[in-house]
């Protein structure tokens, strides 16, 4: 009869207290030993607020580009020059996707 072998987790927990101008501090460390490697938080580059600025950069640009490419004309063989020429397409989906580069840039550069 073969044994099984059973996984075992280890917990070990300490608590230390540490005391410095009448404040006390306890501090709890939990470890565990597993197979994993110990993955640490890692910290993050910005701050939340730039992270939404460039959500709205994101979603600027994408608008524009869903303005730029309209609909499709009902037979290739007609030329429809004001649906290729329209103000969506030719001013206001380029000015959105310039928006929104711009806003992406100060995400990027806002401290």
């Amino acid at each position: 009869m073969a044994k099984e072998n059973k996984s075992q987790k280890k917990v070990v927990k300490t608590v230390k207290t540490i005391s410095s101008d009448s404040k006390k501090a306890s501090v709890s460390k939990a470890s565990r030993s597993t197979k994993s490697s110990g993955s640490k938080a890692v910290p993050l580059i910005f701050d939340k607020q730039n992270y939404i600025f460039m959500g709205v950069g994101v979603l600027f640009i994408a608008l524009g580009l869903i303005l730029m490419s309209g609909g499709g004309s009902d037979s290739p063989e007609v030329f429809d020059s004001e649906r290729i020429y329209s103000f969506g397409r030719i001013t206001l989906a380029p000015f959105l996707i310039i928006i929104g580069l711009l806003v992406e840039v100060y995400a990027i550069f806002k401290k």
